[in-house]
């Protein structure tokens, strides 16, 4: 867990409470840490959660394409990140298992211990901790994970600790990269016309004698603001599953269809 920004202390985690954080679901949930809570040092994003349409805070570049695979599954319901784990249960876990509970020591007052994400899926829910593999060689961690482990055990969850060795970071990039850009409604003003340009993308982009180059130049042309909108109708139209590509292998910019 990152060092607070300020002293932790009672007063700090009941006045979280009261902001209602690790409560709600989807647009309402609302994390227990955010990037703005930590110290500055390290790594800690903000994104946009299009299964949530809420803005998630992450910690680690592992985190980042993580969430990435999880927010392009079908599978996937709800993403909860930074979820606490009750104080007063992971504090009695920690005693039975004869662990030393994270705890401030200027202040004496235990720390709110956190999953990465509790995720919703249509099966069910389930928690997954995001570490690197080096960070596993560290004992206390590892000592960290049990009494995590045996928190979601008693609450009858799956709990697993997921590495760079389980995620596809190729297929997290390509993610990534199909978020970025302009979206093409900044560009096309005119619901119609994107419609129409939409169509005439497809209808070109289905004929692999057409060039890729020749398709967004196409696009293009319905741009009020000038050229770039063929690649952000090539992004939204793979982004809504349209155009189906492998994202499990790098994108091919000249011409997806060569992947």
């Amino acid at each position: 867990m990152s060092k607070p920004r300020s002293k932790w202390s009672e007063n700090i985690y009941r006045k979280r409470l009261k902001e209602g954080r690790g409560q709600g679901e989807l647009s309402l949930y609302k994390p227990w840490l955010t990037i703005h809570d930590l110290a500055s040092k390290g790594y800690a994003v903000r994104i946009y959660g299009q299964k949530t349409q809420r803005i998630h805070h992450l910690l680690s570049h592992n985190e980042l394409y993580y969430f990435c695979l999880l927010d392009w599954s079908d599978n996937v319901c709800d993403i909860r990140e930074q979820f606490p784990m009750r104080l007063s249960e992971t504090v009695s876990i920690a005693v039975d298992a004869g662990i030393r509970h994270p705890w401030d020591h200027r202040s004496g007052f235990p720390y709110v211990m956190t999953t990465d994400f509790l995720i919703t899926t249509k099966e069910g829910t389930i928690a997954r901790t995001v570490k690197s593999v080096k960070e596993l060689e560290n004992k206390r961690v590892r000592e960290k994970f049990e009494i995590e482990r045996r928190y979601w055990a008693d609450c009858g969850i799956e709990w697993k600790v997921v590495t760079e060795r389980q995620i596809d970071v190729t297929k997290a990039k390509n993610i990534i990269w199909l978020r970025s850009g302009m979206p093409e409604s900044s560009c096309i003003a005119d619901a119609g016309q994107q419609g129409e340009c939409r169509r005439l993308f497809m209808e070109m982009y289905r004929d692999p004698e057409v060039p890729f180059t020749l398709i967004l130049e196409t696009a293009d042309r319905f741009s009020d603001i000038g050229p770039g909108i063929g690649m952000s109708v090539f992004r939204a139209l793979v982004r809504e599953r349209q155009i189906d590509i492998d994202l499990s292998k790098p994108i091919c910019y000249a011409d997806p269809r060569r992947q």
